[in-house]
């Protein structure tokens, strides 16, 4: 029974688009998922606004955590480049 606990999540990840499900399922060398997800999303952005970043990510979060605007805030302010009020983008080269 302890593995129908996990269902609804595998559900939601097998409805993912493929790209994103091998984000989740291989990860990126020393990433987590969230911070794969939003390297993804301001790679395909550029530099963008929070509203933008939280548009692209809500329909691929890798966790159905309620607090996930904050979790990409987090993310956002540890590994990429704030370019303004509420702006960001991705590091010229290769995250850190």
């Amino acid at each position: 029974m302890i593995g129908f606990a996990l269902y609804d999540q595998a559900v939601d990840i097998d409805k993912m688009p493929s790209r994103y499900k091998e984000v989740l399922t291989f990860g990126r060398p020393r990433q987590g998922a969230w911070r794969a997800l939003v390297t993804e999303v301001l790679g395909e952005l550029g530099e963008a606004d929070l509203g933008a970043i939280y548009a692209a990510i809500e329909p691929r979060r890798p966790t159905p955590n309620a607090w996930w605007r904050e979790k990409v805030r987090q993310v956002l302010q540890l590994h990429f480049i704030r370019v303004g009020n509420g702006r960001w983008k991705a590091q010229d080269c290769c995250t850190s």
